[in-house]
């Protein structure tokens, strides 16, 4: 134990002392980290006031004059009039490289149409042209829909003494309780939507670098070698590397998750599109997100370990660890848009099932076997690694790769 203890403490002491590498693996993260949600949530509030102080262009062919009359108080919207119809497609080119928001033509003389309509079985038609894809053209279309609603009402309203018997009956007329939710858990869906995925990959990417130096590096340096002909056991030499790594990786993961909490202050509106406040989780929650990341922290360890081993240089071990992220990020991104909640055992699933439990936990939703899954899963599978890194280290033939 001696032994173990002993290449714990050269590791640590080699990534804690410096200061560059240090800097660089803890604090520039987390921090860039929060200055990333914060830019991302201060960008999404400029885009909402932006949409709303926006003077919709829109472009009106034969309007009828009580139309007309119900615009007079429309401050955000430049109404322009179509005289001629070649004029229609280059405002719908317009449109669609987002000059311009809408374009609406009534049939002529629509108003005069609809005052017959006892002498007509023809409908008079009203055509809309909008880009869907462009804010400010699904505003302006929003907005007047609202308007040509109101204009169809005031016309129906002429033709019936009473307008109101034209409804068959009212929905949720008077009730105020009619949105059954909870508003904590509904922001709390919010936060789980994409952070527990983002977390999955700065765990992993918070000790890739060390581990793959800590035994991919030492191979390319000679020091493998040395440290194997010392009278220590070669399994206590395994012991100690993937020990060392993951207090390494442990450390990151609480700078990750102070982060995150200051990121949950600064920016909710980003992470919950909406306002929710850090209070909201108690400690119970966050003594369950940090105890499934330090779970998530040991089977991270183990991969970037046997990833390493593999390899007789940090080149090939990057090579190697390359395609273990890629499938991390397809797990901790497989579940991110479904709405569904997993089977028990999908939390047994690595990185896929701590990610989900990670949601879950954002979303007041977690139960105790399935927390209790999500942990035990990467922790067995971890100790089944650090098993067989311990066996990889008794071949000459992986630790003198050539």
């Amino acid at each position: 134990m001696q032994s173990i203890y002993i290449i714990i403490k050269k590791e640590l002491k080699r990534v804690f002392t410096d200061k560059k590498l240090f800097l660089t693996t803890f604090i520039l993260p987390p921090v860039i980290f929060i200055i990333l949600y914060t830019i991302m949530g201060s960008q999404a509030d400029r885009l909402q006031e932006d949409i709303s102080a926006n003077i919709s262009k829109v472009y009106l062919k034969n309007p009828p004059n009580a139309f007309m009359s119900m615009l007079t108080d429309a401050e955000d919207i430049n109404i322009l009039s179509v005289e001629k119809e070649e004029q229609l497609e280059k405002i719908k080119e317009d449109i669609l490289i987002g000059e311009t928001e809408l374009l609406i033509v009534f049939e002529k003389d629509l108003y005069q149409s609809v005052s017959r309509y006892k002498e007509t079985d023809v409908i008079p038609n009203i055509n809309t042209f909008h880009n869907p894809s462009e804010e400010y053209s699904r505003k302006a279309y929003n907005q007047f829909m609202d308007y040509l609603n109101t204009f169809e009402n005031s016309i129906v309203a002429l033709r019936v003494e009473k307008p109101e018997y034209l409804n068959a009956f009212d929905i949720d007329r008077g009730n105020t309780e009619k949105d059954i939710f909870d508003q904590k858990k509904a922001a709390g869906k919010g936060i789980g939507l994409i952070l527990p995925a983002l977390l999955t990959l700065f765990l992993f990417s918070g000790g890739m670098g060390i581990g793959m130096d800590m035994i991919a590096g030492e191979k390319e340096r000679g020091t493998m070698g040395t440290l194997l002909v010392t009278p220590v056991k070669r399994y206590y030499i395994a012991l100690g590397k993937t020990i060392s790594l993951g207090i390494i990786s442990i450390f990151s993961a609480l700078c990750y998750f102070a982060g995150m909490l200051i990121t949950l202050k600064t920016a909710p509106q980003i992470l919950a599109a909406g306002e929710v406040s850090v209070i909201q989780y108690g400690f119970k929650d966050f003594l369950m997100l940090l105890t499934i990341m330090i779970a998530t922290v040991f089977l991270f360890v183990g991969l970037i370990c046997l990833s390493s081993m593999l390899a007789k240089n940090m080149k090939e071990a990057g090579t190697l660890v390359v395609p273990v992220y890629m499938v991390v990020i397809i797990l901790a991104f497989s579940n991110v848009f479904s709405n569904q909640t997993p089977e028990l055992w999908r939390f047994a699933i690595p990185v896929y099932g701590t990610t989900v439990a990670m949601r879950a936990i954002f979303a007041f939703e977690i139960t105790w076997a399935q927390f209790v899954t999500a942990c035990l899963a990467p922790l067995m599978t971890s100790g089944l690694l650090i098993y067989v890194i311990a066996k990889m280290f008794n071949s000459e033939k992986l630790i003198f790769k050539k």
